[in-house]
């Protein structure tokens, strides 16, 4: 088999991790996996961009275009508009490909447009985070409907989802055939974490990841750290990740006068996660990250997404499915300072069996079960293609409403490019 996955950027973040993983298991198993990226590489992490090429051929969308220089950093859906010129590269990059797999919104219009030119490709995508294709706040805005009409024409063969919520949700909301589709769990490698207990009864408390709205958890743990100061605890709180709410939480953080007790750090690179979140009392967070300090042996404690308390469900192990950080769950919520508490003022063998509990949670998430799971979505996936082509004009239209959004509403308004 030959796959090919189209996607924007390789940082440091869930969707390029496993990525990454996917490609290493599928090379073992023998399998061909080709790689297309449509951003600049300069803000890539290139140490994981290194351990990619030993396990998948790489190629860039810019190598496709001929795009003027100035344009180069700008919005990655303008590369769009462009016309394929290399038709060499393209031939190469889709020669003998049975599979492509776009994990995203912007993915899967790159992917149709290349499949263009061979529309004998199946092309699938993944709900790798609830809010990726939920868009009813812009169901009438140009690209929304058309991102609709594209959802509504893969068919529940050809989508993947990394949680049984997040299907459910979709089958309810979009297209009740998706109760169908395939679920498999955002993997991680647990042969790294084999051996490993990296938990520890101190005052540290640890989050990796982007900086975005929908992860308030980061918001509501400067207001816990402030709290516990109040009561007489003096806990810190490193964040390590970039994101466009950096600026933001750091005003918070002057607010409180918290400077030596939160800090905001740049992203790490894989190789020293488990350096990163090494003594730290628990982990907060969401996604593959907090798999993957479970998995590590320290205690994950889940920030829900788009919550608007200070709140959690509790620990990774306090969940039972593959769905566990969306606020749609049925899981009792208590309160982050009162887990924070708990851990702290337990007793050495209680904090070591939550350690323990966090690392046999992780099992559910091995990414063997996920490269099983993803060629079972793969074998059933239906060769289909869109019957439209994107309005250039209204396209264009709808870039610049998004900039203008961006420069005069700032956080009063959302942009559809901007909404995850």
């Amino acid at each position: 088999m030959k796959l090919l996955f189209v996607y924007n950027s390789f940082t440091l973040g869930g969707i390029e991790t496993l990525i990454l993983r996917l490609s290493k298991e599928l090379k073992e198993d023998k399998h061909e996996v080709s790689v297309l990226f449509f951003s600049e590489k300069d803000n890539f992490n290139f140490d994981l961009l290194s351990e990619l090429c030993k396990y998948a051929s790489v190629y860039y969308w810019n190598d496709l275009i001929t795009i003027p220089k100035y344009l180069k950093t700008k919005h990655p859906l303008l590369r769009l508009q462009f016309k394929i010129t290399n038709k060499e590269l393209l031939e190469k990059v889709i020669h003998e490909v049975d599979y492509i797999h776009a994990p995203d919104t912007y993915s899967l219009l790159f992917a149709l447009k290349i499949n263009r030119f061979n529309v004998k490709i199946p092309v699938s995508t993944g709900v790798y985070h609830i809010n990726e294709y939920l868009i009813n706040d812009f169901a009438n805005h140009y690209f929304g409907k058309k991102i609709l009409e594209i959802l509504k024409l893969i068919g529940s063969k050809n989508i993947l989802f990394f949680n049984e919520i997040s299907r459910e949700v979709y089958a309810k909301e979009i297209d009740p055939s998706f109760v169908s589709s395939v679920v498999a769990p955002i993997g991680v490698q647990l042969s790294d974490y084999e051996d490993v207990v990296l938990g520890k009864r101190s005052t540290r408390v640890v989050s990796i990841g982007r900086l975005t709205a929908w992860k308030t958890y980061n918001y509501f743990m400067i207001e816990v750290i402030h709290e516990l100061k109040k009561l007489g605890y003096n806990f810190f709180y490193h964040s390590y990740g970039n994101g466009e709410k950096l600026n933001e939480l750091k005003e918070i953080v002057q607010k409180y006068n918290l400077e030596k007790q939160v800090f905001f750090h740049p992203s790490v690179n894989y190789d020293l996660f488990k350096e990163t979140i090494s003594d730290s009392l628990l982990f907060i967070g969401a996604g593959t990250a907090l798999i993957e300090a479970a998995a590590a042996g320290v205690p994950a404690l889940i920030g829900i997404e788009n919550c608007d308390e200070a709140v959690t469900f509790g620990f990774l192990q306090d969940t039972s499915t593959y769905s566990y950080q969306e606020k749609q769950l049925p899981y009792k919520k208590t309160r982050i300072l009162d887990n924070i508490l708990k851990l702290y003022e337990g007793t050495d063998e209680e904090y070591a069996r939550v350690c323990e509990e966090s690392k046999t949670r992780a099992k559910d998430f091995d990414i063997h079960k996920t490269k099983e799971l993803f060629l079972k979505m793969l074998e059933k996936n239906l060769v289909w293609h869109d019957n439209f082509k994107i309005n250039n004009f209204l396209f264009f239209i709808s870039i610049v409403k998004h900039f203008i959004v961006l420069k005069f509403f700032k956080n009063k308004k959302r942009s559809f490019f901007d909404r995850l």
